[in-house]
């Protein structure tokens, strides 16, 4: 009677009590029995394995778990993958009376519908047209994330899977990249591969994608929803253009990366609008139309007028001069007056005279403390109380 050796011992310097860390199954003839038997030894001894309290191991033990795990996991998805193609092929699975396989891997393990039917195509691949890959997966060579990678981009044409069986350039060159790169890396080289084996396949892919792209803007309580799907190549444009809008970080920002994002696309909106680059030759060219009453308009200017020192002179070219406001409509500071010495000689006037004023040419009495030559840009709410809201063309009002 035959012995194997599954698992060697895992702990270097013995292993905890109670735990056994060398596992010996007899073999049995038949082999259908060795498997459910090996399974449910390995399934019992994992169960006692995950109890143990990692953090009273030596950093080298817990580094040789995560590596014999992986390991492990590579080769038991191999074993899944044979199962499912055997499963499949001898059609065990239509007597539940599932409508498909996928549906009834579904059912049976809990999984989603995506990753049943992903799992069962890349088992169908693996038996039909990857042997090698089949046998690097199970040796734990490689990992499933790999094997996606070959199956995803070496098997999809006629043109592709006569490639893989070529001696210097097919599926062997891939495994020895597979061994050396990890997946991210892998799967730019696959995709490449595949390029490079079936050029026309890569085109008409390209052409699919544009002609799937769709983007949707639907309205909903308080704002739109937008939605939809681009192609990697204009998806990497539209980022690009996002990244450029965006620029770095400022100083003090505290949005997230999505709101800086949406302010990004927003700005190459109104940017190409202002432009005039768009539908140049029309009589009416596209716009914003939004409707501000005069009084809106001229408490906007008002709310949004620096204050000024209480006591001041706001005659003259004083904010919301041109629209016809009061001077009295212009705010005030909290603060109170900065105190100034009464001149008493000429030169004390002629200095008072030239500090009052900032730049030459400006009216004088345009403003006494110099807020009228300051731009706001705060805005006072409580100005805009009671006033009618600007409006877009269809009637709804801009908060």
């Amino acid at each position: 009677m035959r012995v194997e050796r599954l698992f060697d011992r895992l702990f270097p310097g013995g292993s905890p009590e109670g735990v056994v860390t060398v596992v010996l199954i007899e073999t049995s003839s038949t082999p259908a029995v060795a498997l459910v038997n090996g399974l449910a030894t390995i399934q019992s001894t994992l169960a006692e394995l995950v109890t143990i309290e990692l953090h009273q191991l030596h950093g080298l033990a817990v580094l040789e778990v995560l590596d014999r795990v992986e390991t492990i996991k590579r080769q038991s998805e191999a074993l899944t993958a044979r199962a499912l193609a055997t499963i499949e092929a001898d059609g065990t699975w239509a007597v539940d009376g599932a409508r498909s396989m996928a549906a009834w891997y579904r059912g049976r393990s809990g999984k989603h519908h995506a990753s049943a039917a992903r799992e069962i195509r890349q088992a169908r691949a693996l038996r039909d047209h990857l042997p090698a890959t089949a046998g690097a997966l199970a040796a734990g060579e490689i990992s499933v994330d790999h094997a996606t990678a070959i199956v995803r981009h070496t098997t999809n044409t006629e043109t592709r899977r006569e490639k893989l069986a070529d001696p210097e350039v097919g599926e062997h060159l891939l495994l020895e990249y597979a061994r050396t790169l990890d997946a991210s890396d892998f799967a730019i080289a696959a995709a490449q591969w595949g390029l490079r084996a079936d050029p026309e396949a890569g085109d008409r892919a390209y052409r699919e994608d544009l002609a799937t792209e769709e983007f949707h803007l639907a309205e909903t309580t308080g704002g739109y929803v937008p939605s939809g799907w681009l192609s990697t190549a204009n998806a990497k444009l539209l980022q690009t253009a996002l990244d450029a809008r965006m620029g770095p970080r400022p100083k003090g920002d505290r949005r997230t990366p999505a709101q800086r994002r949406a302010a990004a696309l927003t700005g190459l909106a109104s940017l190409a609008l202002d432009s005039g680059v768009l539908r140049p030759g029309a009589r009416i060219r596209p716009h914003l139309s939004v409707t501000v009453p005069f009084e809106t308009l001229q408490r906007l200017i008002a709310a949004s007028a620096p204050k000024h020192r209480p006591g001041c002179r706001t005659t003259g070219a004083y904010p919301g001069s041109a629209f016809g406001m009061a001077p009295d409509g212009a705010r005030s500071a909290d603060h109170a007056p900065t105190p100034t010495a009464t001149p008493d000689t000429d030169a004390d006037a002629e200095l008072a005279a030239a500090t009052t004023h900032h730049q030459d040419g400006e009216d004088p009495g345009a403003c006494d403390c110099g807020a009228a030559l300051a731009i706001g840009t705060a805005l006072d709410p409580a100005m805009m109380c009671g006033v009618e809201p600007a409006t877009f063309a269809d009637g709804s009002p801009i908060p």
